[in-house]
């Protein structure tokens, strides 16, 4: 019975908030509305709980009191829960950054972080085309370089490629051939006709999503094992 009461609650709670404005206000019923809407919500929450109670049979006094207790603090729970949702959700990426390093996330303001990998290194998945792609957030690459496999991988033709542009790697000097990504997207920040290079077989460990891409923001900073990113 008290999961049907707290089913009740919730549901009511949720539609009560849509009207009062605890969860989006429609614009003709004013800022009034707005101000008094976790206040009401907060109240009727306590209304039904009492109400329910009462209705489904006869309780006893220390029944009516053990209800209000357990459903009143489950009510300010979820009331804290959700004052605190954007801190709770600074937690959350924290702990994901720690559980999965390498997992990708978006901000309450929506920024997009990503965790360091194990490696202490910056990875991230990129939807090349529909493709995901492992790629290396490498800050002294001028552009995205694709490595041979992950091109073949997308369907781009690398045997046709010219590869005439020399490029310094840490294994000394190469050629990349350049070549224009129809779609990139990572987290929710997408890009089209992208400009990139293919790197000769072999010439690379993994793709390098390079300076070319982390220009495209309209920032990007490190804060302890999180690369955060703003788009424009």
């Amino acid at each position: 019975m008290r999961w049907t009461i707290g089913l009740v609650i919730v549901i009511t709670a949720m539609v009560i908030g849509v009207v009062t404005g605890y969860i989006g206000t429609p614009s003709f019923m004013g800022d009034a509305f707005q101000e008094e809407g976790p206040r009401l919500v907060a109240l009727l929450a306590m209304g039904i709980v009492i109400g329910m109670g009462v209705l489904s049979r006869r309780p006893r006094i220390p029944e009516v009191v053990g209800a209000v207790v357990f459903w009143g603090g489950l009510a300010l729970l979820l009331v804290i829960g959700y004052s605190f949702r954007f801190e709770l959700m600074t937690v959350r990426d924290r702990v994901m950054s720690e559980l999965f390093p390498g997992s990708i996330s978006q901000s309450a303001n929506g920024e997009l972080v990503i965790s360091r990998g194990s490696n202490h290194q910056f990875f991230v998945d990129a939807e090349v085309d529909g493709v995901t792609v492992d790629m290396l957030v490498d800050t002294g690459a001028s552009h995205i370089t694709l490595t041979h496999g992950d091109a073949s991988r997308i369907g781009i033709d690398t045997e046709n490629l010219s590869y005439s542009t020399p490029v310094s790697t840490a294994n000394g000097m190469g050629y990349v051939a350049r070549v224009r990504l129809p779609e990139l997207q990572i987290g929710n920040w997408h890009l089209n006709s992208v400009p990139a290079f293919v790197a000769q077989d072999e010439m690379l460990g993994t793709s390098l999503l390079g300076m070319s891409a982390l220009n495209t923001f309209a920032s990007w900073r490190v804060e302890g094992n999180q690369l955060i990113l703003r788009a424009r």
